[in-house]
């Protein structure tokens, strides 16, 4: 009997290291559901399958909110995230905007322009630092933003539809590390040659 004793605190033990605020509840809930295997996986396997579900539910909902966004007459379907990023980080220059969508910076330069030019964001210069430009949402670009969260919250609820609160939770908290680790570090990295991302993500870890 001390083997499975000792399995399920090593299992225990696992799982409290992934979530913030680990609950005996959660945990029995996360042990049934993941449907314990004695098949088992390489680290490479293992990661490849969350990485391929991570990827097919990413784009089931950007083809679901694609023609959502479509319907609310924005000047491009990137432009939902640029609106609620802003939204997000509140006024600031266009770089940081870009890099806090993890954007190529032509490409974020030319969803801001197309945004101005609609009259959903403005964009001021800096009193001390005429080269400096702020952007901010405009009261159109605010109303616009509000119409576009009531129609996004149809897409969670197609991508989420019959999955239990519980979790949804679960799995937000499993990986909030990964975003924020990856949050601050693809920003940093940004630019360069894959082989020096590698070495500087791998050699932190």
């Amino acid at each position: 009997m001390i083997e499975p004793l000792v399995e399920l605190m090593v299992a225990w033990t696992n799982y409290s290291r992934q979530v913030a605020q680990p609950s005996v509840e959660e945990f029995c809930r996360y042990t049934i559901e993941s449907g314990y295997s004695k098949i088992k996986l390489s680290t490479i396997e293992i990661q490849g399958k969350l990485i391929r579900a991570i990827g097919r539910i990413a784009s089931a909902y950007g083809l679901y909110h694609k023609a959502a966004m479509t319907e609310m007459g924005l000047p491009g379907h990137e432009s939902f995230y640029y609106l609620n990023g802003l939204n997000t980080i509140g006024d600031g220059k266009k770089m940081d905007l870009i890099n806090y969508l993890m954007a190529e910076t032509t490409t974020g330069m030319d969803a801001i322009q197309k945004l101005i030019r609609a009259g959903l964001i403005s964009e001021r210069t800096d009193a001390e630092d005429r080269r400096a430009k702020y952007i901010r949402l405009t009261a159109k670009g605010k109303r616009k933003l509000a119409d576009c969260y009531a129609l996004s919250a149809k897409v969670n609820e197609m991508i989420f539809h019959g999955i239990p609160d519980q979790v949804i939770s679960m799995c937000a908290k499993l990986l909030s590390a990964i975003e924020e680790e990856h949050s601050k570090k693809a920003v940093a990295l940004k630019g360069r040659d894959f082989k020096e991302m590698y070495g500087e993500v791998t050699s932190a870890i």
